[in-house]
């Protein structure tokens, strides 16, 4: 399977630090890869990773730290395969967000997280 983007540099991370502050970008095509370069360049490596165009979410290998995800225009059913690839590959929480449709946003928490308390 392969890995997200940045993936190996985030798995160090975590395996450095217990975990990671990424920013994870599936919104709008043509602004995911600038967004997170963006990103790492002002935060720094292991700070983002980013669903490429085109791919299945689902065949992809994903950190398994807490995110922050862009989801906006992402369509639903690429939006329910993202929560599930983030859920199996070991994320315990994470926020995906519909900057233009707040409705679409989730909070994805794993079973016993303290965060379900």
């Amino acid at each position: 399977m392969k890995s997200a983007p940045f993936f190996r540099e985030i798995a160090a991370q975590i395996d450095a630090t217990g975990t990671a502050d990424v920013r994870l970008f599936a919104g709008d095509p043509a602004r995911r890869w600038p967004r997170a370069l963006a990103r790492r360049a002002m935060v720094g490596p292991a700070t983002a990773t980013l669903l490429p165009a085109g791919v299945d979410p689902l065949a992809l290998r994903w950190p398994a730290c807490p995110v922050v995800a862009d989801i906006t225009g992402l369509p639903g059913d690429q939006v329910h395969a993202l929560c599930e690839a983030l859920a199996r590959d070991g994320c315990e929480l994470g926020y995906l967000i519909d900057t233009a449709d707040a409705a679409r946003s989730i909070r994805l928490v794993a079973e016993g997280h303290e965060a379900c308390a």
